[in-house]
């Protein structure tokens, strides 16, 4: 569920004669050469799925946060971990024609690789998992986690088609970072950011017919900026929508 680029490879339990109850993880980065710790202290968790460690802190003299592929375990992915698990209920056939559509070719939600094709969905494996997942019927993302067969690479899959299908945003922010808002924490209210989504919710305002985006032509961009500029100047409308359009519009040149 924590996809950090660091791998675990130690995995130990403490236990008190009370019942008090400690787990300490240990994962490494190969690339970076570094491992990161990970403390779970039993009295303080409350959701084994939603913000369970008590620590993380880095071994080394990397970086405190670094790149993180998905954080399936962050208060703001609530969301998420729901539509993977409503994901599983759907009826299998629907979802694996949904998986067709989404990686069948050139589309406009995107990664930073522009498609979303198979490399990024292992489409065979899932037509395989799904309908096993499905029979299993979990009732929550817990109960997911601890089937068989998932893996990082299903817990990814799953998170980028209930992103896509139910709108509901993974987070990719690194375990070791705080959780934004601490009063929203594991709660299914965390607000969209777009600032924090880097794809399947946007579409590039120029591409190709066969619906591969390709970065925008500035030209072509400004070209069309002007074009609107003109048509808002003759267009019939109060003086002060006008003014508001334009303002827009001259902002759009300014950030682009």
């Amino acid at each position: 569920a924590v996809q950090d680029l660091f791998t675990l490879y130690h995995h130990s339990f403490f236990f008190t004669s009370q019942g008090d109850w400690c787990v300490v993880q240990q994962g490494m980065n190969d690339q970076q050469k570094a491992a990161r710790r990970y403390h779970w202290l039993g009295e303080s968790i409350d959701d084994f799925v939603c913000e369970p460690h008590a620590a993380i802190r880095n071994l080394n003299d990397t970086p405190r946060t670094g790149e993180c592929r998905l954080n399936m375990v962050a208060g703001e992915a609530e969301r998420n971990r729901q539509a993977t698990v409503d994901l599983i209920k759907e009826h299998p056939d629907h979802v694996l024609r949904e998986v067709e559509q989404m990686t069948e070719g050139p589309t406009l939600f995107a990664p930073r690789q522009h498609q979303l094709l198979p490399e990024n969905i292992n489409t065979r494996r899932l037509k395989q998992l799904i309908p096993q997942l499905h029979e299993a019927c979990p009732d929550d993302y817990r109960q997911f986690l601890r089937l068989e067969n998932v893996g990082p690479a299903t817990v990814r899959s799953l998170a980028l088609i209930a992103e896509i299908i139910f709108q509901a945003p993974v987070s990719r922010r690194d375990p070791m970072t705080a959780a934004p808002g601490k009063d929203s924490v594991c709660e299914n209210t965390a607000p969209d950011n777009p600032a924090t989504r880097r794809w399947a919710d946007y579409a590039y305002a120029h591409g190709g017919k066969d619906g591969t985006p390709f970065p925008v032509d500035l030209e072509t961009y400004d070209l069309n900026i002007h074009k609107l500029t003109e048509a808002v100047r003759k267009a019939r409308m109060g003086e002060p929508d006008r003014i508001n359009a334009l303002k827009r519009l001259s902002q759009m040149t300014n950030d682009r």
